[in-house]
């Protein structure tokens, strides 16, 4: 591991303190030898100029190095934290690397940070199995339904549908766009004209009642909004019911054929 900016900074900071006394020592040895006639008034001067060039150097150094050298060692820090503003979270961060480039204080820092991304990993991964659990058990609810559901967002993409929508429409499947689909007469002018209206609008439309020649009876749309956590539309849920005939009257179509 390299040696730490605080060293660094220390090193230079002792180097002027002793740039000074090596100064003040030779100043007293001039002023000394002076009495005794030995030193001149340009000896003295240019001793004093040397130690201010030196001492000079070594500030011109510590300003042009010092913004220079933390840049350098914030870059890692700066490219770890650009990385996760973006939504990546699994970096492949090399400890060992920063320790043999970089300062240990950019280092304790750069730790911190991976045992962070460790634990935003983790419950990255908790919430998605909590979301993939919860995900499956409302879509085991559709299922076991006697109804349809479609699910669709703002733009009338489908996000969702049910087996009875599947069995019953073929055609609607999830990944289409139910305005821009063609799915027939009694499609279009039924279940896509009661969306296309929920989606213009942004609001729920009441309960209608659709005759279905191909299944030689009504069925009834019902429709709930689904918005964000600041109340903007984002889609509906389509509630599609009286998709399978009951008991009575297949009863009553047996005694009508007898």
């Amino acid at each position: 591991m390299k040696i730490s900016i605080k060293k660094r900074i220390s090193i230079f900071l002792i180097a002027l303190l002793v740039m000074a006394v090596i100064q003040y020592i030779l100043i007293t040895l001039s002023i000394t030898q002076a009495r005794d006639f030995q030193l001149t008034y340009n000896e003295v001067r240019n001793i004093l100029l040397v130690i201010l060039i030196l001492q000079a150097c070594i500030v011109i150094f510590l300003i042009s190095y010092l913004p220079t050298y933390l840049k350098k060692m914030l870059s890692g820090i700066e490219n770890i934290i650009s990385e996760v503003a973006r939504g990546n979270y699994n970096q492949d961060i090399d400890i060992e690397n920063y320790k043999k480039s970089y300062d240990k204080e950019l280092v304790d820092v750069v730790e911190i940070l991976q045992k962070m991304l460790t634990i935003i990993m983790k419950f990255d991964s908790l919430k998605k199995d909590k979301i993939q659990e919860q995900r499956g058990r409302i879509l085991a609810l559709l299922n076991l339904t006697e109804n349809g559901f479609l699910i669709v967002n703002k733009k009338g993409d489908i996000v969702y549908v049910n087996d009875f929508i599947k069995e019953h429409f073929p055609n609607m499947s999830e990944d289409i766009n139910l305005l821009e689909a063609n799915f027939g007469l009694e499609i279009d002018n039924n279940i896509k004209k009661y969306v296309s209206s929920i989606i213009k609008s942004q609001s729920k439309n009441r309960q209608q009642r659709f005759y279905m020649a191909s299944m030689k009876r009504h069925i009834i749309l019902r429709s709930e909004l689904v918005r964000d956590a600041n109340g903007n539309f984002i889609g509906a849920v389509i509630g599609i019911y009286n998709l399978i005939k009951k008991e009575t009257e297949k009863g009553k179509e047996e005694e009508d054929s007898q």
